[in-house]
């Protein structure tokens, strides 16, 4: 596969970026306009895990999915990233913590490609927790 995105300048640190569908992020460098360039990293890892986890549970059986993602850099240039921790926090109604373990495991170990990208270079820890949400009759 073969794929293209596109970074335009508009100033400052700021870049307009279309991915290959042509959906539009914005970029900046200051953060104040757009997400810092650094932060697109993290976001990706947890984007392509989430939603292999997605695929695997299958979305009619989780209500909700929430992916923190804390990383450490070195102090200074080029700032490398250190580590990766992710923690998965989930509900559905009949979902277990050992499903969602192993979703997860299995993401960063077979289908992630951000993951598989980073793999060797920067650790990559992931914690899991199955939450019960109240319904309004509990």
């Amino acid at each position: 596969m073969v794929a293209a995105v596109v970074l335009t300048w508009e100033g400052d640190h700021r870049f307009d970026a279309e991915d290959r569908d042509a959906m539009p992020v914005d970029i900046d460098g200051e953060a104040t306009m757009g997400v810092r360039p650094s932060d697109l990293l993290p976001m990706a890892l947890a984007g392509c895990s989430g939603v292999d986890v997605v695929n695997q549970i299958g979305a009619d059986r989780l209500t909700s999915l929430e992916i923190t993602v804390h990383y450490t850099k070195e102090p200074d240039p080029p700032w490398r990233f250190q580590r990766f921790r992710l923690h998965y926090r989930a509900a559905g109604p009949d979902l277990t913590e050992q499903e969602l373990t192993e979703s997860v495991h299995r993401s960063h170990d077979e289908m992630c490609s951000v993951s598989h990208a980073i793999r060797g270079n920067v650790p990559v820890e992931t914690t899991v927790e199955v939450s019960r949400q109240l319904t309004a009759d509990s």
